[in-house]
């Protein structure tokens, strides 16, 4: 199939049952209760929550006629991804993966208190994402060859561990600081993202310190506790990295940081250049554009999606 590599990557965790659902979450004694937080009378298994569920047959009921067709009942969403790999062509089946992808996003925003997205847009966005991703593949090289390669590329985290990307941008008139941070695995794809706007005055230290505290805390609450930090602050991280006395702003919210740190299973931290931590500066700028915070889990967001594309391809290419 041809998908975009986060969407190949989604299928991949799904099929080995590695996604937060309610039901995987109490067997994890994470949580206490098992029930789909949509429909409610439903355990939430992954099955139940891209196929069998209500408002996810609402959105099938609109796809193309040959997925509408398919039935399927297993409770193993691995066993129903095969069952609908037996009985569908392969542009059928990328229609099918990009929507499963996009309704475990809309289920995630629901969660985190978003609006519930109405089946069309689902399907809209199927049908765009995909008309997008087929027009990028012809585009990639281009865009490679006419100067975008960064000068420091982005390098992948060790296996098991995943990259924090974080920074911060300031806007003097407004008295606004900017916070974006990107989190991703050793194959490059894009887990989550933060882009936050905070009204306050900060010194350009103290905001990077405050940025990384923030994108610090949204790692903690996402679960992903085997981090290394990559931010273009050497003043943060060689504060980080040191333990000395600093009773400034930007001091103090180090060592709240380093607390924090504490809980982690795993952490390193180490200076980047911009030019290897653009995605993060972007992030940034674009929540001083935003009227609110927003986290986005396993969803890349418009405003990089080109610097993603073109970061993951220099990757792969100087390997």
């Amino acid at each position: 199939m041809k998908l975009p590599n986060g969407v190949r990557m989604f299928l991949l965790r799904a099929c080995s049952e590695a996604l937060a659902t309610f039901s995987n979450l109490c067997r994890r004694k994470i949580r206490e209760e098992n029930l789909c937080p949509i429909c409610h009378p439903q355990e939430e298994t992954l099955s139940h929550a891209l196929w069998s569920c209500g408002v996810a047959r609402d959105v099938w009921g609109q796809a193309s006629r040959h997925i509408q067709k398919t039935t399927t009942n297993d409770p193993c969403f691995n066993v129903v991804w095969s069952q609908m790999r037996e009985r569908l062509f392969q542009p059928e089946m990328e229609e099918a993966g990009m929507i499963k992808r996009l309704l475990w996003t809309r289920r995630n925003d629901f969660v985190h208190g978003k609006a519930f997205r109405h089946p069309n847009s689902i399907i809209q966005k199927t049908e765009g994402d995909l008309r997008c991703f087929k027009k990028a593949q012809t585009k990639t090289y281009v865009g490679i060859t006419r100067g975008s390669t960064p000068c420091e590329k982005w390098k992948k985290p060790s296996e098991g561990k995943y990259k924090l990307n974080w920074d911060a941008a300031i806007d003097v008139s407004r008295d606004l600081v900017g916070i974006g941070g990107i989190i991703r695995d050793c194959n490059g794809e894009v887990l989550a993202t933060l882009r936050a706007k905070r009204k306050m005055i900060l010194s350009p230290f103290a905001a990077e310190a405050y940025a990384l505290m923030v994108a610090m805390l949204f790692s903690n609450e996402a679960g992903i506790l085997k981090l290394m930090l990559k931010g273009d602050s050497l003043q943060v991280v060689q504060k980080l990295q040191k333990l000395v006395e600093d009773w400034s702003i930007g001091g103090l919210i180090v060592e709240d940081t380093r607390k924090v740190l504490k809980s982690f299973i795993s952490w390193s931290v180490c200076h980047t250049k911009r030019d290897a931590n653009m995605i993060a500066h972007k992030l940034a700028k674009d929540a001083l554009l935003s009227d609110y915070d927003l986290y986005d889990l396993e969803e890349i967001p418009n405003c990089i999606k080109q610097l993603v594309a073109v970061e993951a391809f220099v990757t792969l290419f100087k390997q």
